[in-house]
């Protein structure tokens, strides 16, 4: 039999909010559950590199919920793609992956941070450009290593 706190009726006690459950606050934490996943790549030079960008949207309103843009090289030896470098929106900021011939990650390098849904989806329309930009030095660090 389920015990009752003293003067509280059980209908009262369910209309009771769960403290268990963290309140929601107004920072944005990007998500893939419920999303419709999508990607494409973008030849960079003569099928050696090439941009892939992917991005999840919420399946009801279609809003951007994560992203990832990757610049990556095709591995002469391997025959397989390798990441050159990276942008992904965890943690509540932008940042940039960096990576040698290895594997190896040179540098985390923050962008820009958000916390609204907008500021993501403001910054993931510039982020394209960034790395299309500065695809070749990514290029040179990771035939390098530095």
């Amino acid at each position: 039999m389920a015990s009752r706190i003293s003067g509280q009726s059980g209908r009262d006690r369910r209309r009771l909010p769960d403290l268990s459950v963290r309140p929601d606050d107004d920072t944005f934490t990007p998500y893939r559950d419920k999303t419709v996943p999508h990607e494409f790549s973008v030849a960079l030079n003569q099928d050696l590199d090439r941009l892939v960008v992917r991005e999840w949207r919420d399946q009801q309103s279609g809003a951007l919920s994560d992203f990832v843009v990757s610049q990556q090289t095709l591995d002469s030896g391997s025959g397989k793609w390798r990441d050159v470098a990276l942008v992904d929106a965890k943690h509540g900021s932008v940042h940039i992956h960096r990576y040698r011939k290895s594997g190896k990650e040179i540098s985390r390098t923050e962008i820009s941070d958000y916390s609204t849904r907008e500021q993501l989806e403001d910054i993931y329309r510039d982020i394209y450009d960034f790395v299309f930009d500065s695809w070749e030095e990514n290029r040179r660090r990771w035939t390098s290593g530095r």
